[in-house]
C-alpha cells in the first residue's frame, strides 16, 4: 500500500533477472524473479531490499536467495500483481492499491520500436510508478525498470 507519495530512497543493484513479482512496503520492497541459465529452468530469486527513513535516504539489499524448489516453473507464476514488470510487460495501465485519499497510483508499462536499418530496430521497454492527483493530472514518475535491445533479422 502506497501511504505518503513516491520518494526515492535511493539505489541498489541486483543481479540480472527477470522481474515477476514486487511487493512495496514504508520499510522494504520484496522483488522475485528468474535470472538466465544455461541449462534448465532458473530457480526463483527473492530479494529484499530494506528503505531507511524519508530523512537519512538510505537503501540497501538485505540479501537475495535462489529457490530452486521442483514445481518453480517461471512461465507458470501467478502473484497478486503483474506477471511482469519488464521485456513481456503488457503496456497497459495497472492501478495499485493505495490508502492516500489525495492521490491514485499506477504501473506503466510502455515499450517502442525504433528501425535502425535493414533488418534490424532497437526495441525500448520501461515501467514507471506513476502518482496522479484526483484529476488524473500526473504528479511522479519513478522509473521501475527500462532497458533498450538492438535485434535484426539475420540471426546476429
Amino acid at each position: 500500500m502506497i501511504r505518503n507519495g513516491i520518494r526515492n530512497a535511493g539505489e541498489v543493484s541486483l543481479r540480472d533477472l527477470q522481474v515477476h513479482m514486487m511487493t512495496c512496503g514504508e520499510e522494504r520492497i520484496e522483488i522475485a524473479g528468474f535470472g538466465t541459465v544455461r541449462q534448465g529452468d532458473p530457480p526463483l530469486t527473492r530479494c529484499v531490499i530494506t528503505i531507511g527513513s524519508s530523512q537519512k535516504k538510505e537503501v540497501s539489499i538485505s540479501g537475495c536467495t535462489d529457490d530452486a524448489s521442483p514445481g518453480q516453473d517461471w512461465r507458470k507464476v501467478v502473484g497478486p500483481g503483474p506477471q511482469n514488470l519488464g521485456q513481456w510487460a503488457r503496456a497497459k495501465s495497472i492501478p495499485l492499491d493505495s490508502v492516500d485519499p489525495s492521490h491514485e497510483y499506477y504501473l506503466q508499462p510502455s515499450s517502442s520500436k525504433k528501425n535502425l536499418g535493414e533488418n534490424s530496430w532497437e526495441m525500448h521497454y520501461k515501467t514507471e510508478l506513476i502518482e496522479a492527483d484526483g484529476q488524473g493530472s500526473v504528479s511522479q514518475r519513478f522509473t521501475i525498470y527500462e532497458t533498450s535491445i538492438v535485434a535484426s533479422g539475420s540471426g546476429d
